[in-house]
């Protein structure tokens, strides 16, 4: 089909490139300390960003998620804070992130740990 120049009135595509990093998905909705500190449990929304408070940062960071069938994003990291979200086809319900330092010359070091409940 041909439309004629006089009837578009405008044609355009983004230019701006697709921002990478922190906050490159919004604004974290809520920052979260440890659980294994706070002794609490944070209710969270899938496809939503938030901050995760840590003690101490490693270059050997490693993530463990408990359920196999939660799936976390990591969104980027600024200081302390890591900036993560779950994906909308996890799994809802209880779920336990663990940050673990695996450093070569101890072995593995618990650094924290962030109990959650994915709400619907």
């Amino acid at each position: 089909m041909e439309v004629p120049r006089a009837k578009i009135l405008v044609a355009a595509r983004p230019t701006d490139p697709k921002t990478t990093g922190y906050n490159s998905q919004g604004k974290p909705a809520a920052s979260f300390k440890p659980s294994d500190t706070t002794r609490r449990t944070y209710k969270v929304k899938p496809g939503t960003p938030y901050d995760l408070i840590l003690p101490y940062r490693t270059t050997e960071l490693a993530w463990h998620v408990d359920d196999k069938l939660v799936k976390m994003v990591h969104v980027g990291q600024k200081a302390n804070f890591e900036q993560i979200m779950f994906t909308e086809d996890s799994l809802r319900g209880d779920v336990t992130v663990r940050a673990l330092d695996e450093d070569p010359e101890v072995g593995t070091v618990f650094v924290a740990r962030w109990d959650f409940v994915l709400d619907a």
